[in-house]
């Protein structure tokens, strides 16, 4: 039977006493690990055995460096007899890329130092904190995982908010490694995917406007200068027509009237939603109006505004839960809850609970929801 790397590490660990086991774990938390590569969380090892001490070692550290590695933490703990039979078997194993010790490898996608910039758990921390309204499921996905201990999970779940359970959720994850942390990214696309998209999107807006709608704008001054040569008006208001008919693409014009403040955050928002009737025209000729675009108020969404009417005056909101469903905006967890309260307006309180981490896209597409299962409703709010 063919072995592999993991298969005689595991062999190499069960051959151990468990106090040697016990002195392997410890001594494997103190040791100074390599550039490039995260330590294992301290409680994560302190329960493991020897196939979960191999599953964190090897993704942790992968095969070869992960081989080294138990090497020298045997040999340390003076258990240089199961040292010596394990280098044995890792010269016969696949999967393994060499028959020596491993050389110093590069770091890895898992390591901190393969990209510079901050992990989105921290970046967004303060929002994920605000703004996540429904953590049960979170934990419950971290307890599976192992992210969280019993104790840690526990303690969590007896705060009384869902933002102190965050506050108390992140001074665990402030010891977390990337890998942990990119798992914790993952339960909260799977858990929370609309607020996730949302900040992404707000990041990727600040942070990395489009090269293209810098070197557009830039071309401004000569459609400026075109404007003497035609007379009679501003170059956009005469080539009005044939800019809406040819041009393409609009998603660098977009971010250099963004970067430029010529746009709000909301009015590129509601340009880049193909579904949503928004007024070019009145946008740019008149800004003023912007606020007047259903969605876009200048007090807020239309949603959040007319939070209250709609939990009370909402007659179908089955429909909706579906559509939302659907579009990805509720999990199935989220769409059981809500579909679970035994009145429209305990259904739309719950709701709200959830759309309060959205950001302005998903609300626009609720708001698209809203308008296909009660437009009488939501034209009248509008009018009103």
């Amino acid at each position: 039977m063919v072995r592999t790397v993991r298969d005689v590490l595991i062999f190499a660990l069960e051959n151990m006493g468990e106090k040697s086991f016990k002195k392997f774990r410890n001594k494997l938390n103190d040791w100074t690990i390599k550039e490039g590569y995260s330590k294992i969380p301290r409680g994560r090892l302190e329960k493991a055995d020897p196939d979960d001490a191999v599953d964190l070692i090897r993704r942790y550290y992968k095969d070869d460096y992960g081989a080294e590695l138990t090497l020298a933490v045997l040999d340390d703990i003076n258990e240089k007899q199961v040292a010596e039979d394990l280098e044995k078997d890792l010269q016969t194993v696949t999967g393994s890329g060499s028959t020596q010790k491993p050389k110093d490898p590069q770091p890895t996608p898992e390591g901190p130092s393969q990209s510079q910039e901050e992990h989105f758990v921290d970046r967004h921390q303060v929002a994920l904190k605000e703004r996540i309204t429904e953590v049960s499921g979170i934990l419950d996905s971290l307890l599976a995982k192992k992210l969280v201990t019993e104790e840690q999970y526990d303690t969590i779940r007896s705060k009384g908010t869902p933002q102190e359970k965050m506050r108390e959720l992140f001074l665990c994850i402030r010891s977390w490694g990337k890998p942990d942390k990119d798992d914790f990214y993952q339960v909260l696309k799977e858990k929370h995917g609309p607020l996730v998209r949302d900040l992404e999107r707000c990041h990727m807006t600040r942070r990395e406007p489009c090269m293209d709608g810098r070197k557009m704008l830039g071309a401004t001054e000569r459609l400026q200068d075109a404007t003497w040569r035609l007379g009679g008006g501003h170059y956009v208001d005469l080539k009005w027509e044939s800019l809406i008919e040819w041009m393409s693409p609009i998603d660098p014009f977009l971010d250099a009237l963004l970067l430029h403040k010529l746009l709000t955050k909301e009015q590129c928002d509601k340009a880049l939603v193909p579904s949503f009737d928004f007024n070019v025209e009145e946008t740019i000729r008149s800004p003023q109006k912007a606020s007047e675009i259903p969605g876009s108020p200048s007090g807020g969404h239309f949603v959040d505004l007319k939070r209250e009417s709609l939990i009370q005056r909402m007659s179908l909101v089955d429909p909706v839960l579906d559509a939302l469903l659907q579009e990805s905006l509720l999990m199935q967890e989220q769409y059981d809850i809500v579909r679970s309260q035994p009145t429209t307006q305990e259904k739309m309180r719950q709701l709200y609970s959830y759309v309060r981490g959205w950001g302005t896209r998903d609300k626009d597409r609720f708001l698209n929801i809203l308008q296909e299962h009660n437009g009488p409703l939501i034209r009248d709010l509008q009018d009103n």
